[in-house]
Formats: structure tokens, C-alpha cells, sequence
């Protein structure tokens, strides 16, 4: 009976930090995405999507969202010396490609197909930047770059 009553108080309050979670949003919020994000807290999301797939599913654009969170790692490890000028310079250049890439897929809505491709791809450039970029730079032009990306 206690563990009743602990997961229905543990419910209660996330269902009220949910509330004033959503209130605080510039955007709308539907009780689905708020019944989602209280059931995703207190027994983890298993459906196995990701945040970004997620806001995918909701017509957003992770991806264009986190772009200058993405310029600002690059910032700190060019700052830090674990990646190279023309590295992060390259690095910039791709995330921006990423961005035009996830711009075409959510022209007509993103599906299963292009979500993996976007996730690859991010994983991919993420592991490069925390590895430091090693041979990142090899690329003469950011043009030829953009091109090994795409």
C-alpha cells in the first residue's frame, strides 16, 4: 500500500512540474505531449526515441534549435586546443549542412528514413567534435567538406 501511495504522490508532482513546466513554453502544449512527458519521467521512454526524434514527430527542428549550442562546444574546444582552427571551421560548416539537410527533410514532414539519417549524422559529427577532430581538418575547403558530408 505505501508504494501506491508513494508512485501516486511521485504522479501528483510531476504532473504539477509538468504543468508549470508547459505554462513557461512559448508553445502550445497538448495534454498528450504532457501525459507523455509525466508516464517518459517516471518509467523512461520506451518507445526508444530520442529527444530529437521526438521533436520531430512534433514538427519541430532540433537540430536548427541546437545550432548555436553546437558553434558554442566548438568554441570551448577550439579555446581548450583540442581541435584545430580549420577543424572547428569545418566542423561549423557541417552542422550548418545538417541544419539545410533537416530544412529539405521537414519540407514535407520528416519520416522514420530521414530521422535515422539525421541521427547518424549528428552522432557522427558530435563524436568528432568530443574526439577532437583528429584528421578533421585534411579537407582543403570547407566547399570539399561540405561535399565528403553530403
Amino acid at each position: 500500500m505505501p508504494s501506491i501511495r508513494l508512485a501516486l504522490v511521485a504522479t501528483t508532482a510531476l504532473t504539477l512540474a509538468a504543468g508549470a513546466a508547459s505554462a513557461q513554453t512559448q508553445a502550445p502544449s497538448t495534454t498528450q505531449d504532457r501525459l507523455g512527458a509525466v508516464v517518459g519521467a517516471l518509467f523512461g521512454d520506451r518507445l526508444g526515441l530520442s529527444a530529437m526524434d521526438q521533436a520531430w514527430l512534433r514538427g519541430g527542428r532540433p537540430l536548427r534549435d541546437g545550432q548555436s549550442q553546437f558553434s558554442t562546444q566548438v568554441d570551448a574546444s577550439l579555446r581548450a586546443g583540442s581541435v584545430s582552427s580549420s577543424a572547428a571551421t569545418r566542423l561549423r560548416s557541417d552542422y550548418t549542412a545538417l541544419v539545410d539537410l533537416e530544412t529539405r527533410y521537414a519540407a514535407d514532414g520528416i519520416n522514420t528514413q530521414e530521422r535515422a539519417d539525421l541521427n547518424a549524422r549528428y552522432t557522427a559529427l558530435t563524436q568528432t567534435l568530443q574526439s577532437g577532430a583528429p584528421g578533421y581538418e585534411e579537407t582543403d575547403t570547407v566547399a570539399q567538406g561540405r561535399i565528403a558530408f553530403n
